[in-house]
């Protein structure tokens, strides 16, 4: 698996990763998570993202490790944080408007919402990508 791809999807899955709209999102650090040991290409590329990332999100970013995910990259949609609240809602209308912007994304389960990113990835579409996955977010946001 290319480095470029699991930039690519550990951006798109930081990204997405967001409550319905909440006043003081987030509240608490949000976790990168990287279906790789750690010390891996996979952790080295997190890591590189998740700096960048918290410079520009304000935020603390964990690179948390989870191997053994057969590189299934996914993000589970909440309405309410604590309570874990399925926020079914907005990942349907997330997944609609990222295809009409031209992101592929996959349901799976009530709220979760799946990647499946292209084998060889450059830079240029990891950014298109995120951009592509913002706007679809706000949008499904608003709706």
């Amino acid at each position: 698996m290319s480095l470029n791809r699991i930039l690519a999807v550990s951006a798109i899955a930081l990204l997405a990763h967001m409550e319905v709209p909440a006043a003081e999102y987030p509240v608490r650090p949000i976790r990168l998570i990287v279906p790789q040991a750690p010390g891996s290409a996979s952790d080295t590329v997190a890591r590189l993202v998740a700096a960048e990332l918290a410079q520009q999100l304000k935020q603390q970013i964990v690179v948390d490790n989870r191997p053994g995910g057969a590189l299934m990259i996914g993000m589970e949609l909440v309405k309410d944080q604590a309570a874990r609240t399925p926020a079914k809602d907005l990942c349907d209308g997330l997944i609609t408007r990222a295809y009409h912007h031209g992101l592929l994304l996959l349901s799976c389960g009530t709220s979760t919402v799946r990647f499946m990113p292209p084998l060889l990835v450059s830079e240029a579409q990891v950014d298109e990508a995120i951009s592509l996955l913002e706007a679809a977010l706000l949008e499904a946001q608003v709706a």
